[in-house]
């Protein structure tokens, strides 16, 4: 029989003290590095909401929204940098409770503002497709949240992306963003909603639905959010 001593006894219960603490406290370093890392990727709209669709071929924006998403998270990954994306799959956000498409949207909505405002996240892309009357408007264009510190530094650091990479087409100007876009008014992070081109373009409509400009762009932006990370 091993008999301890009082003061065994209270050493060992501090040294097992102490050593709970550490590993705590070096669990929640690390779940806070993780959190203040995260990057939110919103592949814009999804079933039931197609979104803008090709003039010429029928795309739907919704899968070239989730393409591209797909890419900038493993990109990002690459980099070392926590993203999260509102979706994965062609879906919404959305439960058994809402019925109608309009019901289904705006559960759609606060769902993907809820995820974006989550302790941590540090900013938000939104990926988008544009669609203008006239089949001539081609280039990315990105709009901020204004009211939103940091989301016009993000936005042009994008764009310089975009030029740099891409090309110099890619010349729009940035525009601020104040009480429409119901996620970028919404949200508390530096946000932005980047439309990658125009499906009412025929040959931006046929660009975009390669693997390898999908690819291009999602480069461009990345290379733009680690910039716009480096400088702050």
């Amino acid at each position: 029989m091993i008999i301890l001593k009082r003061g065994a006894i209270l050493f060992i219960t501090i040294m097992l003290v102490v050593t709970f603490l550490v590993f705590t406290l070096r669990g929640r370093e690390n779940a806070d590095a993780v959190a203040t890392n995260g990057i939110v990727i919103d592949a814009g709209h999804g079933t039931p909401d197609g979104g803008t669709v090709g003039n010429k071929s029928g795309v739907l924006e919704k899968d070239i929204n989730l393409a591209i998403a797909k890419l900038l998270a493993e990109k990002l990954t690459e980099q070392g940098k926590e993203t999260v994306l509102t979706r994965s799959a062609d879906e919404g956000l959305f439960g058994e409770k809402e019925r109608t498409i309009r019901e289904k949207k705006i559960a759609d909505m606060k769902a993907r503002v809820s995820i974006v405002n989550q302790e941590g996240n540090s900013l938000l892309v939104s990926i988008h497709m544009n669609h203008f009357k006239d089949a001539s408007c081609a280039g990315p264009q990105i709009f901020y949240a204004a009211k939103t510190p940091g989301s016009q530094e993000l936005a042009e650091t994008i764009r310089q992306a975009f030029i740099e990479k891409i090309g110099e087409h890619c010349t729009r100007e940035i525009k601020p963003v104040t009480d429409s876009l119901y996620l970028l008014r919404q949200v508390n992070v530096p946000s932005v909603l980047v439309e990658c081109g125009f499906l009412s373009n025929p040959k931006e409509e046929a660009l975009l639905q390669t693997p390898e400009y999908q690819a291009q762009i999602a480069e461009a932006i990345c290379a733009g959010i680690l910039q716009f990370q480096s400088n702050r």
